[in-house]
């Protein structure tokens, strides 16, 4: 028998110190692992909620969507096709509001107007 044991009244099992750390250490490793998991998984929940929030404003929007759920438009400003995400007031990340074509951008987002592409022919056209 080990030096140092505990022996719990209620019950005839003997707890030794090493048994005691080793659950521990278990425990600890646990919870690690499950901090891990639930951070993760609200990580996951966060980007789904991204992605939902940007895939609706484009519907609103009426704007054709990539595989992300990302506006297809071609930017005014640099002449080149873009998949990217509206914010709430329906502007894309990379609207600069000094910009003449980035606001006239986004007023064609509003009305409708605004130049997209067929992602399987690859033509232009507006909405």
């Amino acid at each position: 028998m080990m030096a140092a044991q505990r022996v719990h009244a209620a019950s005839t099992i003997v707890f030794s110190d090493e048994n005691i750390v080793q659950a521990m250490s278990s425990r600890r490793r646990l919870e690690r692992l499950l901090h891990a998991k639930f951070r993760a998984a609200g990580m996951q929940i966060e980007q789904a909620k991204q992605t939902f929030a940007t895939t609706k404003r484009a519907a609103e929007a009426d704007l054709p969507t990539d595989e992300n759920g990302n506006a297809r438009i071609v930017c005014r400003r640099y002449a080149e096709r873009r998949s990217v995400g509206l914010d709430a007031s329906g502007r894309p990340p990379c609207f600069d509001p000094t910009s003449q074509d980035c606001q006239g951008c986004v007023e064609d987002i509003q009305e409708e107007t605004i130049e997209t592409w067929n992602p399987a022919g690859g033509d232009l056209y507006r909405r």
